[in-house]
């Protein structure tokens, strides 16, 4: 028994090194790579406070060990020995278990100190066996309470399942939520917006005809209007620079912007051999739209604005918007939007970050979508497909309205980061039939990549900074001018 129970000790003593070893590694990672601010949203700081709660479970449980004997049976403790042995076999060999191992096994350790704590307390406490299993099954409960407690601290700590939304807003709010809008995520009468986030604040305001930008002139033939839709990479989330704060007028650093002012910059020539005499971009993008939206939207404003030009801009962010509102069948007779039906456990999800582990990392749900694994292939297939028969629903809209149509596919900050086009597949299927830019690809074309994204986006609100939106506007810039010279 005690040659076990010390075999025991040895095998927590690993795992504690092999749950307190990656974290400090990550510790001295981000201390390398952002000195001037070590204890930063994710700094060191919050690497500390998760290193301690994995480590401090299992040297405890090694000093018990080596000083009382667990109330046990041998073959028990022989359960527990190969148990723990297995677990420091995968935290050695698989180090993408890591993360589980370190999170599961600290309630189980936390059971194993409280079988060898109860020996010593027990025996002074209770005379009866049966006082000892109820004195046991109190000391249980706290035990688990307190390491849960303690598992719930660490992963909170780290920030590893943080919410986009909890990142700008600091309180969970649901992705299954729909504002209260028409089928063209509008409001009924024009109305100002606040975009507040830890980097940054802005305040939008609507036009007569409530999108986020100013009053449009009428028509005149002399002018090449665009037309663009899209989310909040098209209204202009996070254009600003480090001190400026936006008047409730379009930002002046959103790529529309940016692309009007190079278009009709007398000194670029762009409208040399064209019949028109200015440009205008109309901005008609919202944050939280996505294309089913989009499309409806259009419907509404072509008759008004005549654009020659139709640019619809789409990201990643579709697909899970899609994949928790589905398509028209969101809608309602009368045009508000009902959505899909937020699951059962939303509130503990936005509760606890413990849970969140289990759900993402156990049981492999998705971080976008919430799409259970044997879910997530057919309802991301569903999603890339209500978009792309969208896209020839927009072709065939344009060609009616006289229009032509050009499909940006630009890149979100995860995208940039590691190289993943996550709409490849509409992409190939639309390509060979419409106009269409693959803006991370031109990109790469430019030498912009990875090294470049904490420049181009911002580190928590993850829209484009000023910058990020003027090279989004280079890039477009060129792709455009064919359609002044060329359109009918």
């Amino acid at each position: 028994m005690n040659s076990t129970l010390y075999f025991a000790s040895l095998i927590l003593l690993g795992m504690a090194l092999v749950m307190g070893v990656h974290p400090l590694q990550d510790i001295f990672e981000y201390y390398r790579k952002t000195p001037a601010d070590p204890f930063g949203h994710t700094g060191m700081s919050a690497g500390l406070l998760y290193a301690m709660v994995a480590l401090i479970p299992q040297v405890a449980g090694v000093l018990i060990l080596l000083n009382a004997r667990p109330y046990t049976s041998p073959l028990l403790t022989r359960v527990v020995t190969m148990a723990l042995g297995l677990l420091l076999f995968l935290g050695f060999c698989i180090p993408a278990l890591v993360h589980t191992i370190q999170i599961g096994t600290i309630s189980f350790f936390g059971i194993l100190i409280l079988i060898s704590t109860l020996e010593i307390i027990s025996q002074g406490y209770a005379a009866t066996q049966t006082k000892r299993y109820t004195f046991a099954l109190l000391i249980l409960i706290i035990t688990e309470l307190l390491f849960v407690g303690a598992a719930e601290i660490g992963i909170r700590a780290m920030g590893t399942f943080v919410t986009y939304q909890e990142s700008k807003h600091e309180v969970p709010v649901s992705p299954y939520y729909v504002p209260h809008r028409d089928q063209t995520f509008r409001n009924r009468e024009p109305w100002t917006e606040q975009q507040v986030s830890p980097e940054f604040e802005q305040y939008f305001a609507t036009n007569s005809d409530r999108i986020f930008d100013e009053e449009v002139p009428e028509y005149t033939l002399s002018e090449f209007r665009i037309l663009v839709f899209g989310d909040s990479f098209v209204q202009g989330i996070g254009a600003v620079d480090e001190t400026h704060v936006s008047a409730t007028t379009p930002p002046e650093y959103s790529w529309t912007e940016i692309l009007e002012s190079e278009l009709q910059n007398p000194t670029n020539n762009y409208l040399d051999n064209t019949p028109y005499k200015q440009v205008r971009v109309i901005n008609a993008g919202f944050a939280g739209s996505d294309i089913v939206y989009e499309y409806n939207l259009a419907k509404d404003l072509l008759p008004r604005y005549q654009p020659k030009l139709l640019i619809v801009c789409l990201n990643i962010s579709d697909i899970s918007d899609i994949v928790r509102r589905g398509g028209e069948e969101r809608f309602t007779k009368d045009g508000s939007t009902i959505g899909r039906k937020a699951p059962f456990n939303e509130w503990l999800y936005g509760h606890s970050h413990l849970y969140r582990f289990y759900l993402h990392r156990i049981l492999g749900y998705d971080l976008m979508t919430f799409a259970a694994p044997k879910d997530k292939r057919s309802e991301e297939s569903h999603a890339l497909e209500i978009i792309t028969n969208k896209l020839f629903e927009f072709k065939a809209l344009a060609e009616a309205s006289n229009s032509n149509l050009l499909v940006v596919f630009h890149p979100s900050h995860g995208e940039l980061t590691y190289g993943h086009f996550g709409l490849a597949p509409v992409f190939e299927a639309v390509s060979s039939q419409m106009n269409t830019i693959n803006v991370l690809a031109l990109f790469h074309n430019k030498g912009i990549g990875p090294q470049d994204v904490s420049r181009l986006y911002w580190p928590i609100d993850h829209h484009h900074t000023a910058l990020g939106y003027m090279f989004l506007a280079e890039c477009l810039v060129e792709e455009v001018i064919p359609f002044a010279k060329h359109h009918p």
